[in-house]
């Protein structure tokens, strides 16, 4: 509910801002434009003023239309106007003795531009396109006004963008600091039990119990210290900090011991894993610690949002000069507007109000620096409801 207010909130800040600039910019075009116009009026009237005189001083007949077209255009460009024109020549307002054939006559009639030439003849002039050469005129505030549009919109965008992000960014860390808290507060709590138990008198006397609540105890402790691990090993793959050691690492190997404890858990939860080992060449440069990592990380991924339907696939074969490794679960699937996320830190995929999948939102983070970092490329393709497959490329060392 607060997330749609927020986005709605937003939406409307966006709407509003848009509208208030584009007011502005129009009201200020619109007196440009109005100017523009007005200015071009005056220098038509100066521009017929000046026709006349230079009609009688040289000619006054009626048929004589290409001396009126040539005074006109002269006329017209003494007073900076360039605009194509047609012209008529009536007895009156009406009775036109001439006109321009191409021309609608209604064109004539209802032309602003009438000069009185004498007690025969009146003068016409009608402006082809004067809309149009009067946006000319003004294309630079146009531009500049298309611009500073242009450039207020994206700035909103971004700004709402950036707000939106930090939003998610917020809710992910404190999504992070509840599961981490979470699954610290377990161990912390047994521990917390155990020791209560070893300071019972019963217990002091009887050295096997002692020795299984410390046991218990250094479970619990290093389960703490694995949680505590991932989380800085994440925070080093988000720095690009990991010591990445350089050595012939069988890719085929990691997979192999993978395959043996996964098919396992999966055999017992009556599902299917299939491992299809088809490349020639797995040999690569890297790191063999981290590498196992990340297979681990996406084959346990593949096992938890299974689902009740475990069918996981592994396989590999050599494309572009690398080692291309795929990994298909039938799960649940990753719905496409937020595949592009998967792999930032801290972000899990929300699954309503239920929480039976623990993790804190790094492996992703961690799988993709830890690639990137042995120069490969890790990729995504997944339906809701049909599964997911992690494509992982390597170049061969």
């Amino acid at each position: 509910m607060k997330k749609n207010l927020y986005n709605s909130a937003i939406f409307f800040a966006l709407v509003i801002s848009g509208f208030s600039m584009g007011f502005i910019v129009s009201s200020y075009l619109m007196k440009i434009y109005k100017h523009e116009a007005t200015v071009m009026d005056l220098n038509i009237e100066k521009s017929l003023n000046h026709f006349e005189s230079n009609l009688f001083s040289k000619t006054d007949s009626v048929t004589n239309f290409d001396v009126y077209d040539a005074l006109l255009k002269e006329a017209l460009e003494k007073h900076t106007i360039t605009a194509q024109f047609d012209f008529a020549i009536s007895t009156d307002t009406s009775n036109f003795i001439y006109y321009y054939s191409e021309n609608d006559i209604n064109a004539f009639e209802e032309t602003d531009y009438i000069k009185q030439l004498n007690s025969k003849k009146v003068l016409h002039l009608h402006f082809i396109k004067q809309r149009k050469y009067l946006l000319h005129h003004i294309r630079t505030p146009l531009i500049v006004s298309f611009l500073l549009l242009s450039s207020i919109a994206f700035a909103l965008i971004f700004l709402s963008e950036t707000v939106k992000k930090q939003k998610e960014l917020a809710e992910q860390k404190t999504n992070f600091i509840n599961n981490i808290t979470h699954e610290l507060k377990t161990p912390i709590a047994t521990i917390d039990f155990a020791l209560a138990n070893i300071e019972n008198e019963k217990n002091i006397t009887t050295p096997e119990k002692i020795r299984a609540i410390t046991q218990i105890i250094r479970l619990e402790n290093k389960r703490m210290n694995t949680q505590v691990e991932h989380v800085l090993t994440a925070a080093k793959a988000d720095k690009k900090a990991l010591q990445i050691t350089n050595e012939p690492v069988d890719m085929h190997g990691i997979i192999e011991s993978l395959s043996v404890n996964f098919a396992i858990k999966i055999n017992e939860k009556g599902g299917s894993f299939q491992s299809h080992l088809n490349a020639k060449e797995a040999t690569i440069q890297g790191d063999l610690f981290h590498l196992t990592n990340v297979f681990s990380n996406l084959l346990d991924n593949a096992f938890k949002y299974s689902n009740n339907k475990i069918a996981i696939r592994i396989e590999t074969f050599n494309d572009k000069k690398g080692l291309q490794i795929n990994i298909t679960d039938q799960g649940l699937g990753i719905p496409k507007k937020v595949q592009s996320k998967i792999f930032e830190q801290f972000y899990r995929v929300s699954t309503g109000d239920l929480h039976d999948v623990k993790g804190f939102g790094l492996g992703l983070s961690y799988v993709k620096a830890t690639i990137e970092q042995h120069n490969g490329k890790i990729t995504l393709k997944s339906k809701i409801g049909q599964g997911s497959t992690f494509s992982v490329w390597l170049p061969l060392g």
